[in-house]
């Protein structure tokens, strides 16, 4: 299948798309949309692991990732942590939070939490030409299923301020496939399950003051010191 692409030239236009597109009867269905924010208009939906990995052999790719899992697992037993009846994506999870690459993706159900991800990291970067991405993935379709390879997984959320504020969701492939386009690409549909929605980074301060009336800010996404440093990048790149 085609991804479907579109253009919105402004932040208002943004909206006016998900309101079009992803609503219904008024209201946005918690579930049936999942968004991903890219300060980088051309990056591919690609998980760590599959960056990381791009040089092995595509169907070692599984084995490879499970290895890494195992490892981690066996690593934590030994440091004295009792995970021995963890398993995925519960496990997964934790491995990529400590930084193991995964073949985890991060999403959320909120549109405008994957704007702010977008935008924000663009402008603490001053990257202020070019375009941020807000990828949608309609979990409706069939090939998320898991039994092509890819599945939509809900994170353990208990104790996890930080997940429930971000509304987090994650997909996991266990694909030959190195990015979810070209899974998505290797699928038989009648339509799209991918979207990708590109909106020019100038629009950058409008999204960031909208969207922080709205109550979404780095205070909220991520309670504690790291929403307090991550902020403090954003306010002073907003006075630049």
């Amino acid at each position: 299948m085609d991804i479907r692409e579109t253009q919105c030239n402004s932040w208002s236009a943004f909206k006016n798309y998900i309101v079009q597109h992803c609503l219904e009867n008024g209201f946005l269905k918690r579930g049936r949309f999942l968004f991903r924010g890219h300060r980088d208009s051309s990056w591919n939906l690609k998980p760590t692991f599959d960056r990381e990995f791009e040089h092995i052999d595509p169907a070692k790719k599984s084995e490879t990732a499970e290895l890494l899992l195992t490892e981690f697992k066996h690593q934590m037993e030994i440091a004295g942590e009792n995970i021995g009846k963890w398993t995925e994506p519960k496990l997964t999870a934790l491995a990529q939070h400590h930084g193991v690459p995964t073949r985890l993706l991060d999403w959320t159900e909120s549109p405008y939490i994957a704007a702010f991800f977008a935008f924000s990291e663009a402008l603490s970067r001053g990257e202020i030409r070019g375009n941020i991405a807000v990828w949608i993935l309609d979990a409706a379709s069939h090939i998320w299923n898991g039994s092509s390879g890819v599945s939509i997984e809900t994170p353990e959320l208990t104790g996890n301020q930080r997940l429930i504020n971000q509304q987090g969701r994650f997909t996991l492939s266990r694909t030959p496939f190195g990015s979810l386009e070209e899974f998505h690409a290797a699928c038989i549909g009648s339509e799209p399950a991918l979207t990708r929605v590109i909106v020019p980074r100038r629009e950058a301060r409008l999204a960031i003051s909208d969207l922080d009336l709205m109550g979404i800010d780095h205070h909220h996404l991520f309670p504690g010191f790291d929403g307090a440093a991550k902020a403090t990048c954003l306010r002073v790149a907003l006075k630049l």
